[in-house]
């Protein structure tokens, strides 16, 4: 993918977020100034109920089930196939904290990239905002 810093004034580009909650899973798909990181429109926003923190708290032994990883996975998916169905040229994914905690977190955040091809970040607090929040931040002073 070109970088960002190649890109002539006010050049718009198609980029999605993926944001893998502790409760749901969302994305969200926009047309993005990259000069100032405004969006320009919301194409498509989308969030779907993945309890990563509710499997990872009634296991015994610290650890996501093989079924909720299946069911974050199958969203991911989905979410895959609409961004490359409405031409995203950039994407961007970060994870919660269940990720850290969970014994199997990282395998199964190794899992995504290996499965689907995608990189995702798992902050550690507090951070500065991670590229995910960059990539699709709303202009301040109204909007969504």
């Amino acid at each position: 993918m070109d970088s960002d810093d190649e890109l002539e004034e006010g050049e718009v580009r198609r980029r999605v977020a993926f944001d893998i909650g502790s409760g749901a899973t969302k994305c969200l798909i926009a047309d993005v100034d990259v000069q100032s990181s405004r969006i320009i429109s919301v194409i498509h926003g989308e969030e779907v109920p993945v309890p990563f923190a509710f499997e990872y708290k009634r296991s015994r032994d610290g650890t996501l089930s093989e079924e909720v990883q299946a069911v974050g996975i199958s969203v991911l998916n989905k979410f895959c196939r609409k961004a490359t169905e409405l031409g995203v040229t950039q994407s961007a994914a970060i994870a919660t904290e269940v990720f850290r905690k969970a014994a199997n977190g990282q395998a199964f955040i190794e899992r995504v990239r290996a499965e689907l091809g995608l990189s995702v970040q798992v902050p550690r607090p507090p951070s500065a905002p991670c590229r995910a929040q960059r990539l699709c931040r709303a202009p301040t002073g109204g909007g969504r």
